[in-house]
């Protein structure tokens, strides 16, 4: 891990984030702020990328704000080639900041969103558990939540929670309930569950609970979006 020591980059860094909570919820910078910690942090991000999120918060409980930096190509990448987005946590300790994990597939490409438009809907940090979400589609909606957790010294996946519905159909009860389909796997408890609904119907034709058996525990350096966790689980 690098570590750079720079008291300039940390008074800024303390100013721009002096009114931000330990508990965050992100959304897209303003360019010019989005430019200024790329330069700010450039000695952390590889070459090519540039900020577009961040959050503060945390996770190794010192008192002391951790960062977490969502990134993106700096280069034009136009609507039909696909490129992930890349994840950063940045830990403060002894004066200093280290990189904690670098994912360069956490997020999902400006143009996954599908009619939606952009599909990624923020990082949510809390305590040592980070949760990025994503939500797109059209009249066919999806949405993706993905959870890590700080422990035994490096993130580990926990949490899988992918679904989708049909936003145009009124079942009775409320928006978000026909053609429902959902993955939910806990890594924690080895539990997933499954939701199947056909034909945009209102009943699903299937909601189980399954155990599964532990797999190889995932870090976020690892992670990928594209990857269909789900098929690689044995029950």
């Amino acid at each position: 891990m690098r570590i750079v020591e720079n008291l300039n980059l940390r008074i800024h860094f303390c100013c721009i984030f002096l009114f931000l909570p330990l508990l965050s919820f992100s959304q897209f910078l303003d360019s010019a702020i989005s430019a200024d910690l790329t330069v700010q942090f450039k000695p952390y991000i590889p070459k090519g990328l540039y900020v577009i999120d961040t959050a503060s918060f945390d996770f190794n409980n010192d008192n002391l704000p951790d960062i977490v930096l969502v990134l993106d190509s700096a280069h034009y990448i136009s609507d039909d080639e696909r490129s992930n987005r890349a994840l950063l946590i940045l830990e403060y300790k002894n004066n200093a900041y280290t990189v904690s994990a670098f994912c360069k597939n956490a997020i999902l490409c400006q143009s996954c969103g599908g009619a939606f438009g952009e599909p990624y809907a923020g990082i949510s940090c809390k305590k040592n558990v980070l949760e990025i979400n994503h939500y797109g589609g059209s009249a066919d909606r999806f949405f993706m939540h993905t959870t890590f957790r700080f422990q035994h010294h490096q993130w580990e996946l926990i949490g899988i929670s992918n679904g989708s519905f049909y936003c145009c159909n009124d079942c009775g009860n409320s928006i978000g309930q026909a053609g429902e389909n959902l993955q939910e796997i806990n890594f924690s408890t080895g539990k997933v569950h499954i939701i199947e609904t056909k034909d945009r119907g209102c009943k699903p034709e299937k909601d189980i609970w399954k155990l599964f058996k532990r797999m190889k525990i995932i870090i976020l350096s690892e992670y990928n979006i594209d990857t269909e966790y789900i098929n690689e689980l044995k029950y």
